[in-house]
């Protein structure tokens, strides 16, 4: 219910202040008195469109502000309880100003709010009635409840009862699919790390490999040194144009050997000794010529 109206350097009226009892008020006047214009005023409050026409002629703003006295209702409480109104009497404030710019600033108990959330305030506060339309009775948010008035307190606690059950089973619905979206990321997880193991396994990875890599690496940046240090040692054990290369020298010790072994054993084992260093030694050079051959 409206309890009191302040107009200011609205349209054409410059200031005005009404106060409503309780019961029915009627404001008469001949047309142009202004009877549109309060209620144009109260629409404004309420939420309505603003326009710098609604400015006096000479005026910096236009300001509109209504004490409201409303019973308590769950949506009222609940829309309160958004704009951090935790607890109210039965009394609320709405104020609007209106710039000559255009632009306008909204407020509620003095807190600065935005046009919808006044708006919105506004519904369950007053519904303003023309000929042809009904703000409340042509607004769907309200049908619902405007039905639900026609029933007895048995009603209220059997709807009461239902909200918090629907309640609960919303909770639970969103748990479920948040459980079964969990599986179903589960089970992606799942099928993705055994691709990536039958990958790993596919590749027979060795575990050595990384230290093998590194040794053929260090081998081929020092590719030119193993290639000199080869040649020196493959010239050193036998060069055919050095007849005292290692081999050339071990085979003449070999055949000088062999040749008096028939005099003494110890001649004998020492030719034999040599003999068989000769033939490790060869293929040791066979070797390195293989790997030169490689390289």
């Amino acid at each position: 219910m409206l309890q009191e109206i302040s107009i200011k350097n609205f349209a054409i009226i410059e200031e005005i202040h009404l106060s409503f009892e309780s019961g029915m008020t009627i404001l008469t006047g001949e047309t142009g008195a202004g009877k549109s214009i309060i209620i144009d005023a109260m629409s404004l409050l309420l939420g309505g469109r603003a326009s710098s026409d609604f400015v006096r002629h000479g005026a910096s703003k236009a300001e509109i502000e209504g004490l409201f006295f409303f019973e308590k209702t769950p949506e009222l409480n609940s829309a309160l309880l958004e704009l951090g109104f935790e607890e109210l009497d039965s009394e609320i404030i709405l104020r609007r100003e209106i710039f000559a710019n255009g632009r306008s600033v909204c407020r509620i108990n003095g807190q600065m709010v935005n046009l919808t959330r006044l708006r919105q305030i506004g519904e369950f506060l007053v519904d303003i009635h023309g000929q042809h339309d009904s703000q409340e009775l042509m607004n769907p948010k309200s049908h619902l409840r405007l039905l639900d008035e026609f029933g007895d307190e048995n009603f209220e606690v059997i709807k009461n009862n239902y909200k918090n059950k629907f309640e609960n089973f919303k909770n639970l619905r969103q748990q479920l699919n948040i459980r079964q979206k969990n599986e179903q990321e589960f089970a992606q997880r799942i099928e993705i790390l055994q691709f990536q193991a039958e990958e790993i396994e596919a590749a027979e990875i060795n575990l050595e490999e990384d230290e093998l890599l590194v040794n053929r690496r260090e081998k081929l940046n020092n590719i030119k040194n193993i290639a000199d240090s080869l040649s020196t040692a493959y010239l050193a054990l036998e060069d055919e144009d050095n007849d005292y290369s290692s081999l050339n020298n071990i085979r003449t010790t070999m055949t000088e050997l062999d040749r008096i072994g028939n005099f003494d054993k110890d001649y004998q084992e020492l030719a034999d000794k040599t003999a068989e260093s000769y033939y490790i030694l060869e293929e040791v050079a066979n070797q390195i010529q293989s790997i030169m051959s490689d390289l």
